[in-house]
């Protein structure tokens, strides 16, 4: 069976690329996650104006984001793969538009929110 028939929403040429963005991502948010790990281990016990201005340097607002935006792309690219291979039917391609309207919300809501923080220092 070709490739383009069983994912429909990820044609042959698009597959490899699918394949390399979720694995860069992967690799991306090993050290992110490692990093926001021991941050927020430093950082919950804090007061909430120590714990606000930790988020509003640049350099923890930065990776914030950017850990944010990784985790939500690497999570669409991971939606798109289960669509693909369970959801069948006519949902197939509204279930793809919602998962990407979802993260495009979600990443918006969580670069508006660091936007914010950041402004209001």
């Amino acid at each position: 069976m070709e490739s383009s028939k069983r994912r429909p929403l990820m044609d042959a040429q698009k597959g490899t690329g699918h394949w390399r963005w979720q694995r860069i991502s992967a690799l991306l948010l090993i050290p992110l996650s490692i990093w926001l790990i021991v941050s927020f281990g430093n950082v919950v016990y804090n007061e909430y104006q120590q714990a606000l201005a930790w988020v509003s340097a640049p350099l923890p607002g930065l990776l914030l984001g950017i850990t944010l935006i990784s985790l939500l792309f690497h999570g669409h690219l991971g939606i798109v793969v289960v669509i693909d291979d369970y959801v069948r039917g006519p949902w197939r391609k509204k279930a793809s538009q919602i998962s990407a309207l979802l993260t495009a919300f979600t990443g918006l809501f969580a670069i508006a929110a660091i936007v914010a923080i950041l402004i209001t220092k």
